[in-house]
């Protein structure tokens, strides 16, 4: 789940995570990512019953969308996630570089399941095409019917900067029915291609659905798309689920 933070935040007492055993760990993987920047108070309200906050640059929330191509046990399957940047602030430990998954789909209705069920995960199947190959794009559909188009324009040429990069930290999970708050660690590294969005140029389609309320989120909140992260050979590991408050016990 590729995600480039680059803020900083007041540690107010030193955190030293567990131990992490990664239960999945994938290898090449396609990766496209569109970071983009939302309305900070309404991602504030919005996260408030997660107890988690935006973390805001420039004043804004940064939120992104991403897709992904990947092979696991033999079988080739395709991601995309919508995420926001966030810090969780609890008993006096400020927690940076941290992310809150708001929706996700696996091409492979099995893999949707196995997330959604084991990992707690807000995970469903979705018809997803990912190219990290320029010019880079992605696109998601739900029954046939569009949800996500991306593209970078033809007429980009060489990226800014490409960098390798290494990320490991929180992604937090959706509360159910007023449950305990989740998280699951990640581990993402590779080299990255990074690419300004070209408003005349680039493409970013996003259609409303029933079943994906946090699209209609992006636009209400006036998401705008910033930059392009794009790694053609990412390693990506995730850890088993826990409860935050076990996590952060130490």
């Amino acid at each position: 789940m590729p995600v480039n933070f680059n803020s900083a935040t007041t540690v107010t007492k030193q955190y030293v995570p567990p131990p992490v055993k990664f239960v999945a760990q994938v290898e090449p993987v396609k990766e496209v990512t569109l970071h983009g920047s939302a309305d900070f108070e309404f991602w504030q309200e919005r996260l408030q019953s997660e107890q988690l906050q935006p973390v805001p640059k420039d004043g804004r929330a940064q939120v992104f969308v991403s897709a992904t191509e990947a092979k696991f046990l033999g079988l080739t399957f395709r991601e995309c996630i919508i995420g926001v940047h966030v810090t969780r602030v609890s008993d006096g430990v400020d927690i940076a570089n941290s992310m809150f998954l708001l929706h996700a789909w696996n091409s492979l209705r099995a893999f949707a399941w196995i997330e959604r069920n084991f990992f707690g995960t807000p995970y469903y199947p979705g018809q997803i095409n990912v190219s990290p190959q320029s010019p880079a794009s992605f696109q998601v559909s739900e029954q046939n019917s569009p949800s996500i188009d991306a593209a970078i324009g033809s007429s980009h040429h060489a990226p800014t900067s490409i960098d390798d990069e290494f990320w490991q930290g929180p992604i937090y999970l959706p509360r159910r029915k007023g449950g305990a708050q989740k998280l699951f660690i990640a581990k993402l590294a590779g080299k990255t291609e990074h690419f300004p969005f070209a408003t005349r140029e680039d493409k970013c389609t996003l259609t409303p659905t029933d079943s994906c309320p946090v699209i209609g989120e992006l636009l209400a909140s006036h998401f705008t798309p910033v930059a392009w992260h794009v790694r053609r050979a990412a390693a990506h590991a995730k850890s088993k689920t826990y409860r935050a408050a076990d996590f952060f016990r130490n």
